[in-house]
């Protein structure tokens, strides 16, 4: 079995493109293909992310079908409250390690 990875990082909250990668997205996943971020999707320049304390962010990954997401120092701009609730209200896990 073939696996693929398709990944974005680094979008720092520019949203205008994101309908051209998740119409990518669409295209391209199948049952041996997984969507990761690797960081920095949230950057909280958008009022939309300080409204929602993140949530908007998080919507817009899992509606485009994203497996797992990796924790940016982007995504920890607003504090650590913030991304706590960015993470246990998503459908999609977080990923990130502690050293």
């Amino acid at each position: 079995m073939k696996l693929y990875i398709l990944h974005t990082n680094d979008i720092h909250s520019n949203y205008e493109s994101f309908s051209k990668i998740v119409s990518k997205i669409k295209e391209l996943k199948d049952e041996n293909t997984i969507i990761l971020d690797a960081g920095d999707f949230a950057d909280f320049k958008r009022l939309e992310l300080q409204g929602t304390d993140g949530v908007a962010a998080i919507e817009l990954l899992e509606y485009a079908g994203y497996d797992a997401i990796a924790v940016g120092n982007n995504e920890t701009f607003n504090g650590y409250d913030t991304l706590v609730n960015m993470a246990t209200k998503s459908k999609v896990p977080f990923l990130s390690c502690i050293f």
